[in-house]
């Protein structure tokens, strides 16, 4: 039995180790370029950040979850603004939306002035 539970503690742990980076490498180009600007991020986005953001909202493969994400990040000024909050929330709370997007909007719904060590930490997964 001892055996067993080992064994199957073992595969998890492989399981996890294996699976983690394969999940965040399928992530799409607007996830992984959010992601990365929100590890910089100090109180708001410069205006490269911005322009690079504003691009990306333009492109056919970015979705409209992502876009609301992307405008969130933009007008964002120390946290994002209340006009933007209730969307940020219901991007979150949607079961279709992707894990990173689930992310993203929880890390931008708490965000105040700068992501803190943890949650640029799981940024940095996203990024990938």
């Amino acid at each position: 039995m001892r055996y067993r539970i080992a064994l199957a503690s073992a595969l998890l742990l492989l399981f996890a180790f294996l699976v983690k980076p394969i999940v965040a490498a399928e992530e799409s180009k607007a996830v992984k370029t959010i992601a990365g600007i929100l590890m910089t991020v100090n109180h708001f986005p410069n205006d490269e950040q911005k322009k690079t953001l504003t691009a990306l909202a333009a492109e056919t493969t970015t979705t409209a979850q992502e876009k609301v994400l992307i405008q969130a990040l933009v007008g964002m000024q120390h946290s994002i603004n209340a006009a933007d909050k209730p969307k940020v929330e219901e991007v979150m709370k949607d079961p279709k939306a992707s894990e990173g997007v689930k992310t993203i909007a929880g890390i931008l719904d708490k965000f105040l002035h700068t992501a803190s060590a943890a949650v640029k930490e799981s940024q940095k997964r996203l990024s990938m």
